[in-house]
This record gives structure tokens, C-alpha cells and sequence, in this order.
């Protein structure tokens, strides 16, 4: 997903997560692989770990015949206030509890699903109503889901998924904000000390947000125990914020009124390539290797306006203020690309060695470039295996992995000075935007992992023979 979140004008810290389009009812499964060690094979995306989501997908049953499953889900509840702020914490608690109110929560869920032996469906369609717990904030999405699965022979799988959302979030101000809800009730002995009551209320912030992801991948087995998968993926992500200081009110040395309008566009591709092996040395050892390549093309495009002096409260259109105060422009191409290669051998069962090798190509530490190199190397053994063990003990694996990663410099680390241009009264001109360092080298952190897995008290079935 691109970004981890987009803050706009004003509301202090307070972040539009884009985990907020992703709907739960479609998840089938989340897995976190944790630390260089873990997410090695990843590159620099996965320096500080990684989280894969897995979609439903379509299934067939075999004897089940190509039946249609179809499910409707409706949920309704409150948003509500958890715990009740006391004077005993506050002289101004009366006044923090009253702003929050119950909001009600209706969720829409339908889902289609079924297959046959070549091809599998899954199909979602969600409705979000939520009103929260704070004035001036509310939640209107609606996202729907596509995933397929082609099977047209032994050798080959397709996968396709497709997912749109269009999500509008209203959000208060409430953060680290002096024009937010709970800074103006329980910052200061009195209520409203920066900002009037009506001022608070009067604030209008809305985001509308528009996302498509998209993927297709491909599996073919090449020869037994070869298989060659691709992968291409999109991730469009469209944003616009409005932002209203209503006119008559006074927001520090603004009384006639403020607009400010950010409009914020991302996509990322991503190709993914890999071929995988699994053969025998000798009897009993087997190894699997793999090689692939990650490329990555980024691309962002924000601009954003700010105007005041409206001279009425009727006028809303930024297009009616008098006065332009901020006007900005940024663009960004980025791209990344990395291979690695890793090998995994198994003896037995009991003993499981793996080495990774990933380089990854940065260009953004100048002209020429510069390569980043990140091994890894892990080891196990199923000490079950070797020993007679207690019987409440099904599993016991001692394991250790060394691995090395980091996270690569932005486009601009590297470069000593970027410039930027700049308006005021007395005419435009350019300044500093940023101060970077030309001897930057990639990122490296090291991590040794050792532990052990154990599993207790499974029950394991037996098979009774047919009875007469």
C-alpha cells in the first residue's frame, strides 16, 4: 500500500491511514514476519518487517458440484464514550465529556464466491456508515473486490485481483492542535482558552479518498519441481482535502474566513519475478533455490491552495477569497530494483539450513549509483526427531538466523542542496527545500535471532476401523 498515511492541512499529527480502505471481511489471512533476519528477502521494504494480507478467494469442492455461495452480512452498533473523564483529573472534565456523543455504525457485507475445476470467483461489495464519537467527524465508504482464479491445465494458475474504494472521512480537530476538541477543554483550568466553542464546532475538514489496487500473477511449472511465477501490481491512490474556517470567526488573527484545498495523487507498480527448483543431492537431501527480481516505479504529484478574506459567510468557493497565502507544487519519481537468489536445503526433515543474497540497486546516492548487499542465513533442527521425548511434547525445533538489512536514503538525501520557489509580497524568488549529504552510504543493521519452537498437548486422531 502506498504511504502509511496522509495529515493534509491542519489537525495536528492526526493521520488519514490508508489501512482505513482495506476491508476486514475480506481478509483471510495476515502473517508478520519480524526484523532483517525474518524479511531479508524483501530488500529495504522489509527493514522494519513485513506484514502480508491475504485476500478470500473462490474454492471448489470436488463431488460439490459449481453451486453459487452467497452471504449477506449486517452489522449495527455505537460509537461510545469508554471512560468518563473525573474533576478529580480535570477541572474542566464537565466540559471534555460533553463534547463526545454516540454515533451509530451501520456495515453492509456481500460476498459471491464458488468455482468450478478452471475457474474460481470471489466477488465483495462493502457499506460503511460510522458517525464517531467526536463532532464534525464521520465515515461514508463503499470498496468492492474481484478475485479470480484460472486454472487452465496442470502446468499453469492465474491469479487476478481487483479492489476499488471511495471513502469520504469528515475529521475533527483533536489532535496536537490548539483548535481541537480536547486541547480546548482539558489544557487549561477554563474551557475554550484558544479557540471560542463556536469556533471548534464551526471547523469543516473532509477527505475524499479514491483507491485502486490491482494484480496479476502467474504460476507455470516449467518442468517437475520448477515453477516460474510473475507478478505485476498497481496501487492508484487519489486524495482531496477541504478545509473550511467559517467567516466571523476568529482563528487566531483570522476572522473573515479561511479555504485550503490539497489534491494528492500516487501510483505504484511493482514487478515481481521469481523461478523456483527443488531437487536431490543424495537420498534423503533435497534443496530448493530461488532466484527473482523486484522492480518498484513510484510516482506522486501533490498541489494545494490556501486563500483567506471572504468577506461573507455565503461565499464557500476558494475562487471568493481575496487573499492567496499558500501555494505549492511538488512532484516525485522514484524507482528501486532489486535480485536475490536463496537456497534452502533439508535433510530428513530434521535438519534445514537457508542462505539469502539480495542486492539492491539505489540510485538515488547520486549519478552513478550505488549497490546495497544484504545476506542472510538461518538454521534449524527438530530436536523431536533425534530424541524420545515427553509425550505432551509433539514438536520441539531449535532455530538461529543472521540477517542484514536497512533502510535505503530518500530521493533527496544524497543531494547537497535542492531549492524550491517561493511567492511573498515583494515577488517570487527560490530558497533552500532541502540539505542533504553527498557521502551518504546505504543503510546496514545486522540481527541474530535464536530461539526455539514448541508445540504441547496436541491431540492427535485415530482412525477407528468401520463397524458392522
Amino acid at each position: 500500500t502506498i504511504g502509511s498515511g496522509n495529515n493534509g492541512y491542519g489537525s495536528g499529527g492526526q493521520d488519514i491511514s490508508v489501512m482505513a480502505n482495506l476491508n476486514p471481511n475480506d481478509i483471510e489471512s495476515v502473517e508478520v514476519l519480524k526484523g532483517p533476519a525474518a524479511a531479508a528477502s524483501y530488500g529495504t521494504s522489509g527493514a522494519n518487517g513485513v506484514i502480508l494480507i491475504k485476500t478470500k478467494r473462490g474454492s471448489f469442492v470436488p463431488g460439490a458440484g459449481s453451486g453459487i455461495n452467497i452471504n449477506y452480512r449486517f452489522n449495527y452498533g455505537f460509537n461510545e464514550q469508554s471512560i468518563k473523564y473525573s474533576k478529580d483529573d480535570f477541572l474542566t472534565a464537565d466540559d471534555a465529556n460533553s463534547i463526545f456523543q454516540t454515533g451509530p455504525i451501520r456495515d453492509h457485507f456481500l460476498t459471491i464466491s464458488g468455482g468450478s475445476p478452471a475457474l474460481r470467483y470471489y466477488v465483495s461489495y462493502n457499506n460503511r456508515t460510522e458517525s464517531n464519537l467526536i463532532p464534525n467527524s464521520s465515515q461514508l465508504k463503499n470498496s468492492t473486490r474481484v478475485n479470480l482464479t484460472a486454472i487452465p491445465n496442470d502446468k499453469l494458475n492465474i491469479n487476478v485481483s481487483a479492489s476499488f474504494t471511495d471513502n469520504k472521512i469528515r475529521r475533527p480537530d483533536n489532535d496536537n492542535d490548539i483548535y481541537g476538541f480536547l486541547g480546548n477543554t482539558m489544557l487549561f483550568t477554563r474551557s475554550w482558552a484558544f479557540l471560542s466553542k463556536e469556533g471548534v464546532y464551526g471547523l469543516n475538514d473532509q477527505f475524499k479518498i479514491n483507491q485502486y489496487l490491482g494484480s496479476i500473477q502467474a504460476s507455470y511449472t516449467i518442468i517437475p519441481n520448477m515453477e516460474a511465477n510473475a507478478t505485476i501490481g498497481i496501487d492508484q491512490f487519489n486524495s482531496t482535502q477541504e478545509r473550511q474556517q467559517p467567516y466571523g470567526i476568529a482563528y487566531g488573527g483570522d476572522t473573515e474566513g479561511v479555504r485550503s484545498l490539497l489534491y494528492s495523487t500516487q501510483r505504484q507498480l511493482t514487478y515481481d519475478f521469481n523461478l523456483r527448483y527443488t531437487y536431490p543431492i543424495i537420498p534423503d537431501l533435497n534443496v530448493t533455490s530461488i532466484i527473482g527480481s523486484q522492480t518498484v516505479d513510484f510516482s506522486q504529484k501533490n498541489t494545494r491552495m490556501q486563500v483567506k478574506v471572504f468577506g461573507s459567510d455565503k461565499i464557500l468557493n476558494i475562487g471568493g477569497g481575496t487573499n492567496v497565502t499558500d501555494k505549492y507544487e511538488y512532484s516525485l519519481d522514484n524507482r528501486t530494483a532489486g535480485i536475490f537468489t536463496e537456497h534452502q536445503v533439508n535433510y530428513l526433515n530434521t535438519y534445514m539450513l537457508a542462505f539469502t543474497l539480495r542486492k539492491d540497486f539505489v540510485s538515488s546516492l547520486g549519478k552513478e549509483g550505488e549497490a546495497a548487499v544484504y545476506p542472510k542465513v538461518s538454521g534449524a533442527v527438530r530436536i523431536d526427531k533425534l530424541f524420545e521425548l515427553p509425550s505432551f511434547l509433539n514438536l520441539l525445533k531449535l532455530r538461529s538466523a543472521y540477517g542484514v538489512n536497512g533502510v535505503l536514503p530518500g530521493s533527496l538525501d544524497a543531494i547537497a542542496l535542492t531549492w524550491t520557489s517561493n511567492s511573498s509580497g515583494y515577488g517570487s524568488a527560490s530558497r533552500v527545500n532541502t540539505v542533504g549529504n553527498p557521502d551518504l552510504k546505504p543503510e546496514r543493521i545486522g540481527e541474530l535471532e535464536v530461539g526455539f519452537d514448541a508445540e504441547l498437548f496436541r491431540t492427535i486422531p485415530v482412525k477407528l476401523p468401520n463397524q458392522l
